[in-house]
C-alpha cells in the first residue's frame, strides 16, 4: 500500500507546482497589462492638460483683444470717418468686410443706396473673406490713414496690428520635451466679421463674433502621436466698432437747409458778390446763388426736400440748386440735367469742385462731439475773460475776410458776439 501513496504524492506536488506556475505567469500578465493602462492613461491625461492649456490661453487673448481694441477706438475719439467720406467710398470697405461681390443678383449685394436707419447693410461670408491682403482684408476699412498712425504702439504698422488681433489666428507651444517624447498644443481662435448695420445719427456698427476656439493638446514620439487630446468650446463674445461720420468741425460752412427756417415758406439765404469760403461747404438743402460768390474748397449738396420724423434721413433727394432772376424778380431752380446758370445772374467760382447730389448728412444729437472736434482741430471760440460770470459768449455774427499779410494770403474770422453776464 505504500508504494502507490508514494505515488500518488508526487502526482500532487506536481500539480501543486503546475498551478502556482500558473499563477505566477497570470500575474505578471496582470502587472505588465496594468503598467501599459497606466502609461496609456497618464500620455491621454498629459494630451488634455496641453489642450486645456491651449484653450486658456485662447480665453484669455479672445478678452484681451477685446478690450484692447475697445481702448484703442475710444481712445482715438471712437472711429471717426475721415472728411470727404460717403456711402460711395464706405461701400467698398463694407464689401471686403462681409466678403461679398458688386454683383447685384449676389444675395449678399451691399446696395448702391445706403440702407435705413436700422437695417442690416450685409451678412459675412465666411468662406469669401480675404485674410491674405490687408487691403483687402475686413479690417481694411481702418488702413488708408483712416486712423492717426501715431495712435499705433511704436513700430507698429497698421496692417499689422490689426492682423494680429482680427481674423482667424493660430498659436502652438511646446510645453514639455524630454528624450524623444514632446509635450505640446496647438489652438485656433479669433474674431471674424459677422454683419455690418446702420444706427442713427449716419453711424454704421461693424459686428465681430469670436470664432468656435480648437484647442488640441498631444504627446508625440519622434513626430508621432503617442496621444492626442481635442476641445472645441464656442464662445459668445461680440467686438462692436462703430464708424461715425465726419465731424462738423472741418466744414467752414453747414446747412441743414439753406433757408430762414424749415418751412414751406422760409427765405431763401443766397450766396452773393460778399461770399468769400476758402473751405468745405455743404448743405442738405440746396444752395442758391446771384452774382459772383467764390469757393475756394469743395461745395456739396443733397437737395432734400423731405426728412423722416427722426430727422436723420432723407426721404425725397432732388439734387440741384436755384439761382436769382433780378429781371423776373424770382427764384429759379435748376435741376439735372444742370444747365449752366446765365451769366447775367450769377456766376459761381468753385475753384475746389462742387457736386449737388452727396450724401444726407444727418445732425448730431448731443454737442458732445462737436465740442470735443472743435477743440481738437476746429474753429473753437471761447471766452477767457476770467470776470465773467459764465464764461459763455452768444455768437450773434461771423465775418469773414481775406487779406495779404507779408506777402501771404490769409483768410480771417471776426466773431461778433455778447457776452453772457447773469
Amino acid at each position: 500500500m505504500k508504494k502507490p501513496l508514494g505515488i500518488a504524492l508526487v502526482v500532487t506536488l506536481l500539480f501543486a507546482l503546475l498551478l502556482f506556475l500558473a499563477i505566477v505567469a497570470v500575474s505578471s500578465s496582470l502587472s505588465l497589462s496594468g503598467k501599459r493602462v497606466t502609461s496609456n492613461q497618464k500620455a491621454a491625461l498629459e494630451a488634455q492638460y496641453a489642450a486645456e492649456s491651449g484653450l486658456a490661453l485662447a480665453t484669455t487673448r479672445l478678452s484681451l483683444t477685446g478690450r484692447e481694441v475697445a481702448d484703442f477706438i475710444e481712445n482715438a475719439s471712437d472711429f471717426e470717418m475721415p472728411s470727404g467720406t460717403d456711402w460711395a467710398s464706405l461701400r467698398s470697405y463694407l464689401q471686403k468686410f462681409c466678403g461679398v461681390t458688386n454683383d447685384p443678383d449676389d444675395p449678399a449685394f451691399v446696395p448702391t443706396d445706403k440702407p435705413a436707419v436700422g437695417s442690416v447693410i450685409c451678412t459675412a461670408d465666411p468662406e469669401r473673406l480675404d485674410w491674405s491682403d490687408p487691403r483687402a482684408a475686413p479690417y481694411s476699412i481702418f488702413l488708408d490713414g483712416h486712423i492717426d498712425a501715431a495712435r499705433y504702439p511704436a513700430g507698429t504698422a497698421p496692417e499689422d496690428y490689426w492682423r494680429a488681433r482680427l481674423g482667424p489666428q493660430t498659436f502652438e507651444r511646446t510645453l514639455k520635451t524630454r528624450g524623444r517624447l514632446t509635450t505640446a498644443y496647438r489652438v485656433a481662435y479669433g474674431f471674424v466679421p459677422w454683419r455690418a448695420e446702420v444706427l442713427p445719427n449716419a453711424t454704421v456698427r461693424l459686428t465681430f463674433r469670436a470664432l468656435p476656439t480648437v484647442s488640441s493638446g498631444y504627446l508625440a514620439k519622434e513626430g508621432a502621436d503617442v496621444a492626442r487630446h481635442k476641445i472645441e468650446q464656442a464662445f459668445t463674445g461680440e467686438l462692436r466698432i462703430d464708424l461715425r461720420p465726419p465731424s462738423f468741425s472741418h466744414f467752414m460752412l453747414f446747412t441743414n437747409y439753406q433757408r430762414a427756417g424749415a418751412g414751406a415758406g422760409a427765405e431763401r439765404v443766397y450766396f452773393y458778390d460778399g461770399t468769400l469760403f476758402d473751405g468745405p461747404v455743404h448743405t442738405n438743402d440746396k444752395f442758391n446763388f446771384t452774382g459772383r460768390p467764390w469757393f475756394g474748397d469743395s461745395v456739396t449738396s443733397v437737395g432734400c426736400e423731405a426728412e423722416n420724423a427722426a430727422k436723420d434721413d432723407c426721404l425725397d433727394a432732388r439734387p440741384g440748386y436755384y439761382y436769382w432772376d433780378a429781371g423776373a424778380r424770382s427764384h429759379v431752380k435748376v435741376t439735372p440735367p444742370i444747365d449752366p446758370i446765365p451769366p447775367a445772374w450769377a456766376e459761381p467760382a468753385f475753384d475746389g469742385g462742387h457736386a449737388w447730389d452727396r450724401d444726407y448728412i444727418a445732425l448730431p444729437k448731443t454737442s458732445s462731439d462737436q465740442y470735443r472736434a472743435a477743440k481738437n482741430g476746429g474753429l473753437f471760440i471761447e471766452d477767457d475773460d476770467a470776470t465773467s460770470s459764465t464764461g459763455d459768449v452768444n455768437v450773434e455774427a461771423v465775418t469773414l475776410s481775406t487779406d495779404v499779410v507779408a506777402g501771404v494770403k490769409y483768410q480771417f474770422v471776426q466773431v461778433h458776439g455778447r457776452r453772457n453776464v447773469g
